[in-house]
């Protein structure tokens, strides 16, 4: 199953059938774009087993960038952050926390 929050957001506009849901070829690849260019916190603790708590931290100390409001690709109620930026900065992240406790 698709992501839901790309229908809740008004990503896409889906056509319903019954308990099934069609969408155009367009927005199926609108949808795979958005997923390789962007990501949100639960993916990226999810893809880095890492806290989400921590993750949040590295926002609030502007370390990852979220998308501003109004960002044409930002899900309302999501924050959303470009994905590679925020892959190296987690890899970065990681790997210097990893040196620093090696270290020790």
């Amino acid at each position: 199953m698709l992501h839901s929050h790309f229908f809740a957001t008004g990503f896409i506009k889906p056509l319903s059938l019954t308990k099934t849901c069609l969408i155009k070829l367009e927005d199926a690849n609108k949808i795979a774009h958005h997923l390789q260019t962007y990501t949100c916190l639960h993916w990226l603790a999810r893809q880095f087993a890492y806290p989400l708590k921590k993750i949040v931290q590295l926002i609030e100390d502007g370390e990852i960038q979220p998308l501003k409001p109004g960002a044409p690709n930002l899900f309302e109620r999501k924050i959303t952050i470009l994905r590679s930026e925020a892959e190296s900065i987690m890899t970065q992240h990681i790997s210097k926390n990893v040196r620093c406790k090696s270290a020790a």
